[in-house]
């Protein structure tokens, strides 16, 4: 706190007076602070594949409109596109057999 005082400020203010003011804030601070909610612990179900593909048939609509319209848009699809990598993926009797979900990466 006194580095930031007298080395980042044009003029600094007295340590008794940087000393209340911190304590002021800091107080503030934790009551803020207290307020706030622990994030929910709740696991997120596993989708359905037909929800995602929905998802996805949506998006590349979209963006498909927009690549007609937008050069920039079409050259960052393009790009993005090519960094893409192959995933392996679950023969389709081994996916039916594990509740056709997807799973979050272990």
């Amino acid at each position: 706190m006194d580095e930031v005082n007298t080395h980042g400020c044009e003029k600094a203010i007295s340590p008794s007076l940087l000393q209340k003011s911190f304590d002021r804030v800091w107080s503030d601070l934790e009551t803020d602070a207290s307020k706030i909610e622990e994030p929910s612990t709740t696991p997120l179900k596993p989708r359905k594949v037909e929800s995602m593909v929905e998802e996805i048939l949506e998006i590349v609509r979209s963006l498909q409109g927009n690549r007609q319209t937008d050069p920039i848009i079409s050259k960052a699809i393009q790009d993005a596109i090519a960094g893409l990598r192959p995933v392996a993926m679950p023969s389709f009797n081994q996916w039916v057999a594990e509740g056709g979900t997807i799973k979050p990466p272990s």
